[in-house]
């Protein structure tokens, strides 16, 4: 009898523990999944508002930016002669000195080396740098600094989706909404369409923009082989 009852008394302590467990998990998880709810609507009421994936790719890319920089030592002279090259080249073009025959005049420069060589890294660096100078010299309106490195997101494959996904970025940072003709346009996947978006946001509000490994684009619409969608873009 007295082993009975211990019996009886360690299957009521289990089944009160297995119910107040279950209820504490289910509490959580209907928390979670209200926060998951709150990401996917407005990144959990950012303002101003931006759905949780388009936040979920930008944040991506500047915490890659943030992980490849760390990794680069060294060569500061490379870093200095880049940056001084793209203010140069800006300053050119602020006072119409730039080639009137250039199919890509809003591109200050390029990176090319071998695979392995620290190109991504020292990008990203550069990046930092352009950040860095935009703190100092223009305080009150500095622009933004956009990074992408193809082929690493859903969003960085294709010349449209890089497009649209930049194009998003501008439009949170800058609180802007698209123009009537426009506005119903923005999840096109006519490569013209977003083209044209991607021109009138940029010329809208200027921005600096970095992309790596173009060679991971694929090349539909010659996103890849002939950088299509930053041509004649000023």
């Amino acid at each position: 009898n007295n082993y009975n009852n211990e019996d009886n008394k360690w299957k009521e302590h289990l089944l009160k523990w297995e119910t107040n467990t279950t209820k504490l998990l289910m509490n959580e998880l209907v928390k979670v999944e209200k926060l998951r709810f709150s990401w996917n609507k407005n990144s959990n009421g950012m303002t101003p508002s931006i759905n949780g994936k388009d936040m979920t790719e930008i944040l991506h890319h500047y915490e890659w930016a943030s992980i490849k920089a760390s990794s680069f030592y060294g060569r500061t002279d490379l870093i200095n002669q880049a940056v001084n090259k793209i203010l140069e080249n800006i300053n050119n073009k602020n006072n119409n000195n730039n080639n009137k025959n250039n199919n890509f005049p809003s591109i200050n420069l390029a990176l090319i080396g071998k695979s392995g060589s620290g190109k991504t890294a020292a990008m990203s660096v550069i990046a930092n740098e352009i950040f860095l100078y935009e703190q100092k010299n223009n305080k009150k309106n500095p622009l933004p600094i956009i990074i992408r490195f193809c082929g690493t997101s859903e969003e960085s494959n294709t010349g449209i989706s890089l497009m649209r996904s930049i194009i998003k970025q501008l439009l949170y940072i800058y609180q802007l909404e698209l123009p009537y003709e426009h506005s119903n346009n923005i999840n096109s996947n006519d490569f013209h369409i977003i083209y044209k978006i991607f021109e009138w946001s940029l010329n809208v509000k200027p921005s600096w923009i970095f992309i790596d490994s173009l060679d991971q684009l694929v090349d539909n619409d010659l996103a890849r082989s002939e950088v299509s969608f930053l041509k004649n873009i000023k």
